[in-house]
């Protein structure tokens, strides 16, 4: 198994309390699948929809990245990406005004 990662954004609903709910938040889904499969747009979706989450729109997937280099993009996500690699699934939420790298 291996996790991919979706960025986009998502429009935030009355069920995350954190965030406005109307507005719109970029996102970085990080997703358990299998290995060499190709980004699973459709069941990012889901489990973020699951979360909440609605009018969700990825711009780009990837996988097979250096796992190293995540806390770069963010000081979570590395510990996003074991979550996921545990759970299947986790996801970040930048704050309004910035976007997903």
């Amino acid at each position: 198994m291996e996790v991919a990662i979706f960025l986009g954004e998502a429009t935030a609903g009355s069920a995350n309390a954190k965030f406005k709910r109307g507005e719109r938040y970029p996102v970085m889904v990080f997703l358990r699948q299998a290995r060499d499969a190709s980004p699973d747009f459709d069941s990012a979706e889901r489990e973020l929809a699951a979360r909440g989450w609605s009018e969700i729109e990825f711009s780009k997937a990837s996988h097979g990245f250096p796992v190293e280099n995540l806390n770069s993009v963010h000081p979570h996500a590395g510990a996003s990406y074991e979550d996921a690699l545990r759970n299947g699934f986790a996801a970040i939420v930048f704050p309004r005004g910035n976007s997903a790298p």
